[in-house]
């Protein structure tokens, strides 16, 4: 029982720590975006503007961010974006005085210039405008302003398919798109099953002793190394920050963007870890690590560092 609530106790760390750096980083790369996002505005390149406003928005939510990306969309003629970033503001910040007020002031400006479509997909669905994205995320109700003419709605459900839709827009105009995942047919044929009435049933199969210890040691001894490489990952980055700061150069900013790239999917693929060896705690037959009398279990982390990176591995020894 000690031994079980200590796994357990090792697993939720693994998860609080690949959680608390995925938050970390997360706001990281939005100040990063949003710093560079002034500097771009300053310089009178909206368009460039309003892209980083929006990824420091998906990075962090926060309506600062997207107010200024609605303002620069705006300033680069781009009012198709504009409004359907005010529609989302509406949805999202309904409490909020100065976000809602820009985004009533943008839609009652661009709106009789746009068509405007409301979009509804039966479950979840990822959207996309004209082979973009309309939005990063799986979506249930969505509105989309878009410029008069002709554009095609493609909805995506993961193993399910996809439902493709062409819409004619018309400047002042709304219009509703109802959208489902297509059926899937079941193509494969019923089994035939012949009777024998004479042989007897076959016996049940023996009952699953459960999961094997040692996945869960491969599991967390995995986490332990991704959680110890992500952090000289997420060192690395600040300092990559700082060098960018104090050298503002293009090729500084995507060696930034790359070691930010690097530390997100470390962090999730270490999330990911943890949670799977938090699962198998409970699905494993720890009898199957318990040692005689005259037997012992060793386990003994080592870890390590250089200027090119450094990890951590888990050393194991079972014996006399």
């Amino acid at each position: 029982m000690i031994r079980l609530r200590s796994l357990l106790v090792l697993a939720l760390v693994l998860v609080t720590a690949s959680a608390h750096a995925q938050e970390s980083a997360d706001v990281h790369a939005a100040a990063a975006a949003f710093e560079e996002g002034q500097r771009a505005q300053l310089r009178g390149d909206f368009a460039q503007a309003a892209d980083l406003f929006e990824i420091a928005d998906r990075s962090a939510p926060n309506p600062a961010a997207l107010r200024s990306a609605i303002r620069n969309h705006r300033a680069a003629s781009q009012p198709a974006r504009a409004a359907t970033l005010a529609a989302e503001a509406q949805a999202r910040y309904p409490d909020d005085a100065e976000t809602s007020a820009l985004a009533a002031e943008t839609i009652a400006t661009l709106g009789p210039t746009l068509g405007r479509v409301s979009v509804r997909c039966a479950t979840p669905c990822s959207l996309t405008l004209d082979g973009r994205a309309a939005v990063e995320h799986l979506i249930e109700a969505y509105e989309v302003f878009v410029e008069p003419g002709e554009h095609t709605l493609v909805a995506s459900w993961h193993g399910a398919g996809t439902e493709r839709r062409s819409v004619e827009a018309h400047a002042g105009e709304a219009s509703t798109i109802e959208l489902a995942a297509p059926a899937v047919a079941d193509a494969t044929p019923p089994e035939h099953v012949e009777e024998h009435h004479d042989a007897p049933p076959p016996p049940p199969p023996p009952a699953s002793s459960g999961i094997h210890p040692a996945l869960f040691g491969t599991l967390a001894g995995l986490a332990v190394v991704g959680l110890g490489i992500t952090i000289w990952s997420g060192v690395d980055t600040l300092n990559g920050a700082a060098d960018y700061r104090m050298e503002p150069t293009h090729a500084r900013y995507d060696d930034g963007i790359g070691r930010e790239l690097r530390t997100n999917v470390l962090t999730a693929f270490t999330a990911a870890l943890g949670v799977a060896a938090l699962v198998t705690v409970f699905f494993t037959d720890w009898d199957d690590i318990s040692p005689g009398p005259d037997e012992s279990i060793t386990l003994r982390p080592s870890f390590y560092a250089s200027p090119d990176g450094g990890g951590a591995m888990l050393y194991g020894r079972y014996g006399l």
